[in-house]
């Protein structure tokens, strides 16, 4: 899933680096695929359902939620 990077936020390094530390989940920042990347990041949805759940528990308990 891609989506945009948040308004307050230079880049996607920025971002992701911010999800890391405040909610320890790592996503992959845009620029990673290249200058059409940048101010987007990517979501792999490829790991097990319960993983997926504690992460956006992390998401939650942390107070960033994303729209």
């Amino acid at each position: 899933v891609w989506l945009k990077v948040p308004q307050g936020f230079a880049d996607s390094l920025t971002w992701c680096k911010h999800l890391i530390d405040t909610a320890n989940v790592v996503i992959t920042p845009g620029f990673a695929f290249g200058d059409a990347g940048e101010h987007y990041f990517r979501v792999s949805l490829v790991s097990p359902v319960e993983t997926l759940k504690e992460a956006i528990e992390r998401l939650k308990q942390a107070g960033i939620c994303y729209q």
